[in-house]
């Protein structure tokens, strides 16, 4: 059977074991980031979890304590969204003409100033922009972990990405918790600012360990490769997947199970337990050894199998394992699909973050849109073919992401040190 070129090691019919001795000064000096620099940017995605789940946590209260309409409240995830996509078209701009570490210094001080706003702010005229403001903030931030984790496209970028993606996760399932734990206290929900803040502020610590790098006078025009926009459209379609699973779950086992809202979020968490679970799984793979993008279809197919069980489920237990089951496969999905877009960027790795960025607020803002407008008009049971669908082109999609060339060989020390 023919070895794939995307494994790390499949070159020249080696092992993906094979070994290079090399010194970590060596091995920065080729493109891999420092200990301090990994660290830093799992501490970065701690935040950008935190905060990004932060907007949608807090909306309710929002809602009351400004006396918003739900139309008000729904603005401020398309805030958060169009955030994003503005990180995803000045971040490479921001990387080139001042330099990596001060962009991500700015976007952590953004974040900051942001997340005080959003918590004090009187009205929605502040509100909104400050939604916005944690979107652009949490973009310009995915960009740098991208670009500082990802870019290789080897085993040891894919690990690191699903560990950066599960710490997000653990911190957003943090924000529920935060919250209730300030209105136990007296502290009223703005308590959900301060976590935030204290992990801002040991990530501008990281930071400022880091080298200026090298910035250039003006933003180079560079053009990234077709493979790298079919790549992209994978990361688009699997981060519409993702979130129109969240934001519609709860309200597809209601209706369809016929039970309490209260009963149908606690349903829908085994979506995040199984995020959860399946990205446990993949930050422990140090091996490098799978190809990609078959992960990516297995992934899919999980995503698939899960979806269409939870169509069909009438009872609470049904809906939970196909929850479950969905999330253990979208789990893989988009740190393998960054991976492979990051990989196939050439020697843009500044920009290809940026688009990347680009690609995941273009979809948290449409998909859940078009789920939604579709259930106004047939209901949200027969408008969940829509996650079917986007599985299968999903699928589809990833036939047409071609391998890359040979890979040199592994490092076996970098593996030990992701």
């Amino acid at each position: 059977m023919t070895r794939d070129p995307d494994w790390p090691g499949a070159s020249n019919g080696g092992s993906a074991a094979t070994v290079v001795t090399s010194t970590d000064a060596a091995g920065r000096a080729a493109g891999s980031p420092s200990a301090a620099a990994v660290t830093g940017a799992y501490v970065d995605y701690l935040a950008v979890g935190y905060l990004l789940y932060c907007v949608g946590a807090i909306s309710p209260y929002l809602r009351v304590q400004l006396d918003l309409s739900d139309a008000e409240t729904g603005l401020h995830s398309s805030a958060l969204a169009l955030g994003i996509i503005a990180a995803g078209v000045v971040a490479d701009r921001l990387v080139r003409s001042r330099g990596p570490r001060l962009t991500q210094v700015a976007a952590i001080a953004l974040m900051a100033v942001a997340s005080i706003s959003i918590a004090w702010a009187p009205s929605v005229v502040a509100t909104l922009p400050a939604a916005g403001a944690v979107g652009l903030g949490c973009g310009l931030m995915i960009a740098h972990v991208n670009r500082t984790l990802g870019s290789s496209g080897d085993g040891v970028g894919r690990v690191r990405l699903a560990r950066a993606n599960l710490f997000s996760m653990l911190a957003a399932l943090a924000v529920p918790v935060v919250i209730a734990a300030g209105l136990s206290i007296g502290a009223g929900w703005q308590f959900v600012a301060a976590p935030a803040l204290a992990v801002l502020f040991v990530a501008v610590t990281y930071a400022s360990r880091e080298p200026p790098g090298v910035a250039a006078a003006a933003p180079e025009r560079g053009h990234l490769p077709v493979e790298f926009w079919v790549a992209w459209s994978l990361v688009a379609l699997v981060v519409s997947i993702e979130f129109s699973i969240v934001f519609w779950a709860s309200t597809l086992v209601e209706r369809h199970a016929v039970m309490s809202l209260g009963d149908a979020t606690m349903v829908g968490g085994a979506f995040f337990a199984g995020m959860i679970a399946g990205r446990l799984i993949i930050s422990r793979d140090r091996s490098g050894r799978h190809d990609p993008r078959r992960l990516v279809r297995i992934g899919l197919v999980g995503a698939l199998a899960g979806a269409l069980l939870t169509w069909a489920s009438t009872t609470a237990l049904a809906g939970a394992l196909g929850f479950f089951v969905s999330g253990l496969g979208v789990a893989v999905l988009y740190p393998l699909s960054a991976s492979l877009a990051l990989a196939r960027g050439g020697s843009h790795e500044s920009l290809a973050a940026a688009r990347l960025t680009m690609a995941s607020g273009t979809a948290i803002l449409l998909a859940p849109f078009i789920l939604g407008a579709l259930s106004d008009h047939i209901g949200v049971v027969a408008g969940w073919v829509v996650v079917p669908a986007l599985c299968l082109a999903s699928l589809a999609l990833t036939m047409a992401v071609r391998p890359l060339r040979p890979a040199p060989a592994v490092d076996a020390a970098s593996m030990l040190r992701a």
